[in-house]
């Protein structure tokens, strides 16, 4: 679906039939003080696009084209935003460049502002994230896709739906250290406001814990 206005990008990219239901986004509320004094967690995933492209086989075939037309629903100038990813992503195919945009679009910039603007007020704490871990799923190419860090979060490695070649984190053994740090972290930020980690630190979660 295309959801775009006149001034507006659809934050979806056509992914949903729901698209915006708020009068306003959450990161233009916050920097106007909306919940200045509250602790805020924020963070994404270093490959979130995947998993709109893995699961479907699409990380092997999406052509430049393809790549250029992802690009047209979230720039007005497609060109120049490929080639900045480009450059950023010199070695990269052009499936993971897709991703790239893909997550930086869905996820990765609305976070940042939100994140941004919080800190800006300098009240409460802005604790930012990055979850590294690759899924083994989708013959290795599901990666740190979105929602991966979810059984990790809730430490819920041993829900068997979520192992094996078909599941969120695939064949490969999972990290329980990995599990047990960042639920703590959670679980800390739910108790005190604090998950861990000093502030402007982006803690990286990689399955090295």
């Amino acid at each position: 679906m295309d959801l775009r206005t006149s001034t507006r990008f659809d934050p979806l990219l056509g992914l949903s039939a729901f698209s915006l239901v708020l009068d306003r986004q959450p990161a233009e509320a916050v920097a106007d003080g909306a919940g200045a004094e509250v602790a805020l967690i924020v963070g994404t995933n270093t490959e979130e696009g995947n998993l709109y492209l893995a699961p479907q086989g699409r990380m092997a075939t999406t052509t430049d084209d393809d790549v250029h037309d992802v690009a047209a629903r979230v720039h007005a100038d497609p060109a120049a935003l490929v080639a900045r990813y480009r450059a950023r992503h010199p070695r990269a195919s052009p499936g993971e460049l897709c991703s790239a945009i893909m997550g930086d679009a869905l996820f990765g910039e609305g976070s940042r502002r939100l994140a941004e603007a919080h800190a800006a007020h300098g009240r409460g704490p802005t604790y930012t994230y990055e979850f590294a871990w690759r899924s083994s799923a989708v013959d290795g190419s599901l990666g740190a896709a979105h929602a991966v860090e979810l059984p990790y979060v809730f430490d819920r490695l041993d829900l068997p739906a979520l192992r094996g070649p078909r599941g969120l984190l695939g064949p490969a053994e999972p990290s329980e250290a990995l599990a047990e740090c960042m639920h703590g972290a959670w679980v800390r930020f739910a108790r005190s406001g604090d998950p861990g980690w000093a502030p402007p630190e982006t803690r990286r979660f990689t399955g090295q814990e």
